[in-house]
């Protein structure tokens, strides 16, 4: 087998981290022969042993010691092994069943009880969870004032990122590339990590603080790297590498665009009271709204005020001189704060595709809410309309994801409980209850891996399998 340049320098470092972590003079006989054969990629190690030695006494390191890479990826492999041997024999099953069973066989994607993985290690309530697009990665923030990274299919804890001073209140990966991390803080700010294609995925830096806000920062959210409807029909997925803005939320009642490059506020929107959550979509507004966004992008943002606000995102200066049509549409209908929005959740990087769902609504103009009133909300944006209202829960709904195919929303909340929505038949489909032992504040499902990540007041991280 041959191996590309970027694979052998992986497979060197990853022998030569092994053979450090080894006790013996032989093992470090044997780490300074490879070093001295391989010093540009084995030179990574001395990086990370550095910095482990300036961490020494922080409490994660005494918790958690590091893994060789090596080491990961062999208890990797028949891990890996079983669960393709579990999934033909699910398969082989399914195929046998599936005459007999009918409609009733098809896999739809719900979280079911029990917890796969509960991942410890945040000494505050977690506040919000965000997952990588391509890796089995989630990144979690909380009162601590910390981030951590995290292996969602071993439950292992990766890596602690520093540099906030007060609450960690959001957190989101750049959906398209998965290259950019930005987090948003009681402490005004918000910060963009990076993580450079080919280093270990737990190797995130912090390479802009963002100030500008007045208040606490407590949404934050990558813009797509679209530029006008004619992509529409297009395979964009070559130019998501040039995501360029990311918006913040804030106390102070606005919503800021920030450009990446730069590190500059280009646009504020002023929503008017606390904006508590923001959600984006791909589609292209022509489509619905007479005033068309030139980048194809819509903005929906949710406060204290209990109203739902809908903006177009502009990127270009001439496109925002007239604010009044920033505003596209303006919902009512809750009774208390808005915790939480979401748009369907693609399973691509691409813009959205038209489609309808079992109900006959097309998913592109479902919008869903989840409020202080203890009730979930699923709007058609464009008829600016409430189309259902669930109200099953006994406290908060802090966290809400309309599912990929627009049939079901996953709602969880202050009353501890993660439940499953059936838009076509108008009820609560399934309920885990204490799921957290404490408040439930955040919950988000994976585009393609079958996985379902919550978090809670309780200090914890759990995985979910989809059935």
């Amino acid at each position: 087998m041959v191996l590309t340049d970027r694979q052998r320098a992986d497979l060197h470092a990853g022998i030569h981290e092994y053979l450090l972590s080894q006790p013996g003079e032989a093992f470090a006989a044997a780490a300074q022969a490879m070093y001295n054969a391989d010093p540009e990629a084995c030179g990574r190690n001395s990086l990370l042993n550095v910095e482990d030695k300036t961490n020494n006494s922080s409490d994660d390191d005494k918790l958690h010691q590091r893994v060789p890479l090596l080491e990961k990826k062999w208890t990797a492999v028949p891990r890996l092994q079983k669960r393709v041997l579990e999934l033909e024999r699910a398969v082989a099953s399914a195929s046998t069943s599936a005459p007999i069973m009918g409609r009733s066989a098809e896999r739809r994607n719900l979280p079911r009880p029990p917890a796969l993985r509960c991942m410890a290690g945040h000494t505050g309530p977690v506040n919000s969870v965000s997952l990588h697009p391509t890796y089995s990665l989630v990144a979690s923030g909380s009162d601590d004032a910390t981030l951590k990274l995290w292996d969602f299919e071993s439950g292992e804890f990766l890596r602690t990122l520093k540099g906030h001073v007060d609450t960690v209140t959001h957190v989101s990966f750049d959906c398209c590339s998965g290259r950019l991390l930005a987090s948003a803080s009681a402490d005004l700010t918000m910060k963009l990590w990076e993580w450079k294609e080919g280093a270990n995925i737990a190797d995130w830096t912090c390479i802009k603080t963002l100030r500008g806000h007045d208040h606490t920062v407590s949404s934050v959210a990558f813009v797509p790297a679209w530029r006008n409807s004619t992509t529409a029909s297009k395979d964009v997925t070559n130019s998501t590498d040039s995501v360029t803005h990311v918006l913040s939320a804030s106390r102070d009642a606005t919503i800021r665009l920030w450009e990446i490059a730069t590190g500059f506020c280009v646009c504020t929107y002023n929503h008017g009271d606390w904006v508590r959550c923001l959600a984006i979509t791909t589609v292209t507004t022509d489509l619905y709204f007479s005033t068309a966004s030139k980048s194809g992008t819509i903005l929906a943002s949710g406060a204290n005020d209990a109203a739902i606000k809908l903006w177009t995102i502009e990127f270009e200066e001439a496109d925002r001189k007239n604010s009044n049509k920033q505003l596209l549409a303006e919902m009512r209908g809750h009774g208390h704060v808005i915790e939480c929005l979401s748009f369907v959740l693609s399973s691509s990087t691409q813009r959205i595709a038209s489609s309808k769902n079992k109900v006959g609504h097309d998913t592109n103009t479902l919008l869903v809410s989840g409020s202080r009133d203890k009730t979930v909300k699923v709007w058609n944006f464009v008829l600016q309309e409430c189309l259902f209202t669930f109200e099953l829960h006994d406290n908060w709904v802090k966290s809400v994801v309309l599912h990929p195919s627009g049939n079901f929303v996953i709602s969880s909340g202050d009353d501890r409980s993660i439940r499953v929505w059936d838009l076509k038949a108008n009820r609560c489909l399934r309920s885990i209850e204490n799921a957290h032992s404490h408040f439930i504040t955040c919950i988000a499902m994976h585009r393609t891996f079958s996985v379902l990540i919550s978090g809670g007041v309780d200090q914890n991280i759990r995985s979910w399998a989809l059935d």
